[in-house]
């Protein structure tokens, strides 16, 4: 029994297809998002690929599954492929996949942050802390910028 996707898993294999079968969305993939910021470690692996390749002459299908390393990632991108994606305004669904992938992944430093600064207040370096303080706040600036962002485009 497979688990249901996540919210980032589904953005994240939404944002892959996309890209896939259409050049410009493929173009705005890679120029907007890293795919470091990609949570599941095989749709991490298939965007790195994805990234990586100049695709204008070659079957990217084809190509990314004899191209992928292990038998799971090529699973995970065999599934993408033959799911089904909304068909409204691609434009504005890859837009909303980017921004989704880049707040989950905001959201995840940050609380990684957090877990850091309460074990260096605990260790009493309160140098460190002023350090992560300020990584967290430049962090979090990012994620309220994403969201005011994302939410001019919705409107």
């Amino acid at each position: 029994v497979e688990k249901p996707s996540s919210r980032a898993e589904k953005a994240e294999e939404c944002l892959i297809k996309l890209s896939v079968n259409n050049k410009e969305i493929m173009d705005m993939f890679k120029r907007s998002i890293s795919s470091q910021e990609f949570t599941d470690k095989n749709t991490r692996m298939i965007a790195e690929l994805l990234q990586a390749t100049d695709f204008d002459q070659k079957d990217i299908t084809h190509f990314m599954l004899e191209t992928l390393p292990d038998e799971e990632s090529k699973k995970v991108f065999s599934k993408i492929m033959v799911g089904d994606y909304p068909a409204d305004d691609l434009n504005k669904v890859a837009m909303d996949c980017i921004s989704t992938i880049k707040a989950i992944a905001l959201k995840l430093k940050m609380a990684g942050l957090r877990e850091k600064i309460m074990a260096e207040e605990k260790e009493g370096r309160l140098e460190n802390v002023s350090l992560l303080h300020k990584e967290f706040n430049g962090l979090n600036e990012s994620y309220r910028t994403l969201n005011e962002s994302y939410r001019s485009l919705s409107i």
